[in-house]
């Protein structure tokens, strides 16, 4: 694959369909306590990113969000120290002893892996992970008409406090040395049901800038009059965009935004940004809410994701989408144009191995004539912890995904 000089540098490399591996720390310590292995410290993830190097990856998206949490020593966010899973909770012995993201960066660069921090926006609650400042401050959160309840985990990007916070999680994360950001728009917040919560689409996002800003562009006051949903979803959009943009202002040197603007396909429609048939895209939460009767939340509140301004713009250097189809993303990439790297998200986990690895070697090597700009592999553990497989068919392809 040949990157053309309008694009930024690519996270991966050329030869090949770059290979990027998703690492989320957390599932990598629970699964190593779970297997009787001890602590996930500096030697396992030196072990890892140089196997990751060995088989043709050219970067690793490192997960530094644990739901409302952190796996890392901040000085900004909730750093991890324990929740209800006992078997996760060697995270917080591992941070006694290193800074796992000062790790993972130290190595990764001494073997020339690119390495982002992969945070998530709309991920701010699960029992036991929530983070301290938007507990402690609700009204940041997605509030209902009346201001009497807020939606757990999803903050509200039109607060000058929740920016202000995000931003400086992101200096943070930029003094590490890192090459970038993955903002990513998947949600776990959807875990919970208690008495007296809202069911109904719609019922949040009515906080007080959201409001005072529809005013001002539509002459209504969206808590009291009839208005068009679309409308609101607009601007909703504008104050994420804003967002965005600033904060890909507040990184240093070369280092790169990229944003996941889509979940796995559900009927046809990403579950994390659904697409119209307009081809409008829109962040609404998703319902981690199986066995929960009913599901507790549904589109409670929708975001438009302008991605036609992100990538004209250039606020972001790459967006991601987790399908199957390998030519839906080529059509995206189509649609939007060529300034930017879009990106494959393919999703395996160890129990679906059989099922998931003869659709990994076809995106591979339909990615590789399409000349998708990489493939992000989901995720680290199956690797680690699998049968092998992927390791092998990847072992395959670092001469030319059509050799597989």
């Amino acid at each position: 694959m040949t990157i053309t000089q309008s694009k930024p540098d690519a996270p991966g490399r050329s030869g090949h369909t770059p290979f990027i591996m998703n690492v989320d720390f957390f599932d990598q310590c629970a699964c190593a306590w779970e297997r009787n292995e001890g602590l996930y410290g500096e030697e396992r993830i030196r072990g890892l990113l140089e196997k990751c190097k060995d088989h043709g990856f050219s970067a690793v998206m490192w997960r530094t969000s644990v739901c409302g949490k952190v796996a890392y020593r901040s000085r900004v966010m909730t750093v991890f120290d324990g929740e209800y899973r006992i078997s996760h909770n060697s995270l917080a012995a591992v941070l006694q002893k290193i800074d796992p993201l000062e790790v993972a960066v130290r190595h990764a660069h001494r073997l020339g892996l690119k390495i982002y921090a992969w945070v998530t926006l709309f991920d701010s609650y699960y029992p036991g992970l929530e983070d301290h400042f938007f507990a402690r401050n609700p009204h940041l959160l997605m509030l209902s008409k009346d201001g009497k309840s807020s939606l757990r985990g999803i903050p509200c990007y039109a607060c000058d406090e929740t920016r202000a916070y995000r931003w400086k999680e992101i200096e943070e994360l930029s003094s590490y040395g890192v090459d970038g950001i993955l903002y990513s728009m998947n949600s776990h917040n959807i875990c919970t049901k208690a008495y007296g919560d809202l069911q109904e689409e719609g019922e949040f996002g009515f906080n007080p800038p959201i409001a005072d800003a529809f005013r001002s562009k539509y002459g209504k006051d969206i808590r009291k009059d009839d208005y068009r949903r679309p409308d609101l979803w607009e601007i909703h959009g504008e104050f994420l965009t804003t967002f965005l943009e600033q904060a890909k202002a507040r990184l240093t040197g070369n280092q790169g935004l990229y944003v996941s603007c889509g979940g796995a396909e559900r009927d046809g429609a990403f579950y994390c940004g659904g697409v119209e048939d307009n081809e409008i895209y829109y962040w609404y939460g998703h319902s981690r809410g199986q066995g929960l009767d009913p599901y507790p939340f549904w589109d409670q509140v929708r975001i438009k994701m302008d991605l036609r301004k992100y990538i004209s713009s250039r606020i972001v250097d790459g967006v991601i989408l987790q399908i199957d189809d390998v030519q839906r993303l080529a059509a995206f990439r189509d649609m939007y144009g060529d300034q930017i790297q879009y990106l494959l998200w393919t999703q395996c986990f160890p129990h679906e191995e059989d099922e998931r690895t003869p659709i990994i070697k076809r995106q591979l090597q339909e990615a590789s004539h399409i000349g998708i700009d990489g493939v992000l592999f989901h995720e680290a553990i199956t690797f680690e912890y699998g049968s092998g497989k992927l390791w092998q068919l990847l072992k395959q392809s670092t001469a030319g995904v059509e050799r597989i």
